[in-house]
């Protein structure tokens, strides 16, 4: 059973993984669906880009995370 969940969450991860290089507009994952650009929050603080690259970095060590503790199940590691 360790094993399905340590796929499901690898998988995951790289969902994350895919959210990152949206944010980044390195590709649309479905045409018209953008990055959303004016957070109410964070966007007034920092600017667009500077949320963007937040978000971007937040991302990838989410996926870093879902990664290591996939392969951690995967592998069997306690």
């Amino acid at each position: 059973m360790d094993i399905f969940l340590g796929i499901f969450l690898i998988l995951h991860g790289l969902v994350h993984d895919l959210y990152a290089g949206q944010s980044w507009r390195l590709f649309e994952l479905r045409p018209g669906l953008v990055w959303p650009a004016g957070s109410w929050l964070f966007s007034k603080l920092f600017g667009d880009d500077l949320t963007r690259s937040k978000a971007t970095i937040s991302l990838a060590l989410v996926t870093f995370g879902f990664l290591g503790a996939g392969l951690g199940l995967f592998l069997r590691q306690e």
